[in-house]
């Protein structure tokens, strides 16, 4: 029997392979612990990826699913925009949001005993498939301190020379060899051995199956970067726990969308679905309709419908403040384009959109009637068709015989005075064929004439004085003048009108006269 060494080697770490009966060659390939079966120091498919990666085979680029991740890279493949990243799970969905769908989702199958190694399941669709790459039980072969069966016995049931040894058990990954004692012709346990342990997620091949982190997300204490950076979104930090990545935190998550210019659910567009919009705006009132609340430049406008605009007179709410043609008074009373004061038509409005009185009745001119014609708050003001020379009467000098309006009707009046008993009496309408018997009654009519008019005063035919016993007032512009002759109303010369003052205070001239006025 011909015994053979074999030594695999990495780093400073060295695995002695079993002794081997000739023709049974057990050829322990050299690990790199990255999953490789050569010293290349590059993955399956790598464009010279010195370091220990699963990049599907993309040369680094991110068209692949990392699932194991160099120790000191944080990588996040992430490019969906909006999505939430998470593990990924077998489940159809791509749950960390690199674009792939259950990429690098395996499950561990077979068994990790002797030199039976666990092989995975991929996952695709959402279901695991079959079993590949596991290593299952064989026929135990004697002599060569290993366990082909798997039942974590070596060599049992095999004969051997008492007190020989031989190494026993695996040098793979974490995995040392122990030692084997022949007693009673039958191989002892293995002493000394380092077992398969579980996976722990820490870059070593625990189960020795020369595989490093298989099954794997990540390695323990692994960080990478996560979420969106699209709109109001911030990146957060997930760390790998237990061969997961654990929830994303410290960053700024996608929420509800707002009119404010802003992309708060991170979907790449602005203030998109109208936020805050499609509720009715504006007014119903008068012309205006309503409109729609639209979020425009990150502000809810009120888009549609008519808007108030300035009020005209044309019978319609312009303003929409619920009164038409406020300040234009239509309907209320108005005076026309004349000279009178009166309200004889209504305001209405035109074509230009302002207001127009209806009145186009001319000028109300005040007659004499007792009523105030021109509606300017008098009544027969002006001697309204007055001032004509009364009938069968005469006018000497500045004394007057005219018709005037009195209590709505024209009549005579006039300024001659004559003593009674020249023909004058008080109810005399004053005009030189029917005189008045006072000075003041004439005075009166003067007034009532319009002013400016002198006051005559006659004498008996004859030339016999005339005596006026009467307290006598002068009015500024009325001059009061005696010595007529009672049939002619002439003057002549050598009598003397005598005026009797009753309170003998004399004649009374009162102050502030200042037009010509006086008493002859």
């Amino acid at each position: 029997m011909h015994t053979f060494f074999f030594v695999a080697s990495r780093g400073t770490r060295a695995v002695i392979a079993a002794t081997l009966t000739v023709g049974l060659a057990l050829l322990v390939p050299a690990c790199d612990c990255a999953g490789n079966t050569s010293n290349s120091g590059a993955d399956a498919g790598d464009a010279g990826d010195s370091g220990p990666r699963s990049d599907g085979g993309d040369g680094g680029r991110d068209g692949g699913a990392d699932s194991n991740v160099d120790a000191n890279v944080v990588r996040n493949d992430s490019g969906v925009d909006g999505c939430v990243s998470s593990a990924e799970t077998c489940n159809g969905i791509d749950d960390d949001c690199d674009g792939t769908t259950d990429e690098s989702v395996t499950q561990t199958c077979g068994m990790t005993a002797g030199l039976c190694r666990a092989g995975t399941r991929a996952c695709t669709g959402g279901t695991f498939g079959s079993c590949t790459g596991a290593v299952d039980p064989v026929v135990e072969v004697c002599s060569n301190g290993l366990d082909e069966d798997c039942d974590e016995m070596i060599d049992e049931g095999c004969t051997c020379s008492n007190g020989a040894t031989q190494l026993c058990g695996s040098g793979v990954g974490e995995c040392r060899r122990g030692m084997q004692t022949c007693a009673t012709s039958m191989w002892g346990a293995c002493v000394g051995e380092v077992t398969p342990a579980a996976e722990t997620c820490d870059g070593l091949d625990n189960d020795c199956d020369g595989m490093v982190d298989e099954g794997c997300m990540c390695t323990n204490g692994a960080t990478q970067s996560c979420g969106s950076t699209v709109g109001a979104c911030m990146a957060g930090m997930q760390t790998c726990s237990s061969g997961t990545w654990g929830a994303c935190s410290g960053g700024v998550t996608p929420m509800a969308e707002m009119c404010n210019g802003a992309d708060d659910d991170c979907n790449g567009m602005i203030d998109d679905g109208n936020p805050g919009g499609g509720a009715s705006c504006g007014s119903s009132m008068g012309i205006c309709t309503l409109g729609m609340q639209v979020c425009m430049s990150g502000s809810l406008m009120c888009v549609g419908g008519a808007r108030p605009g300035v009020e005209t007179c044309n019978g319609m709410d312009d303003n929409c403040n619920g009164t038409t043609d406020e300040g234009f008074m239509v309907g209320v009373a108005c005076d026309g384009p004349d000279t009178d004061l009166c309200t004889e038509g209504t305001n209405m409005c035109n074509v230009l959109g302002g207001a127009t009185c209806s009145d186009m009745t001319g000028d109300s001119v005040e007659v004499c009637n007792g009523m105030d014609d021109d509606c300017d708050g008098t009544i027969d003001e002006g001697n309204p068709g007055g001032g004509v020379i009364c009938a069968g009467a005469m006018d000497v000098g500045a004394c007057i015989s005219r018709t005037a309006c009195v209590a709505g009707a024209l009549i005579c009046r006039g300024t001659f005075v004559a003593a009674p008993g020249a023909g004058g009496t008080t109810t005399n309408p004053g005009s030189s064929n029917a005189p008045l018997s006072t000075i003041a009654l004439a005075q009166a009519n003067a007034a009532i004439l319009g002013g400016g008019a002198d006051v005559c005063v006659c004498d008996p035919a004859g030339g016999a004085a005339s005596t006026f016993p009467e307290n006598v007032v002068m009015v500024e512009g009325t001059s009061v003048l005696g010595n007529y002759d009672c049939a002619t109303w002439t003057r002549v010369g050598g009598a003397a009108t005598i005026i009797a003052d009753v309170d003998i205070d004399g004649l009374n001239f009162p102050s502030g006269i200042t037009s010509a006025t006086s008493l002859e």
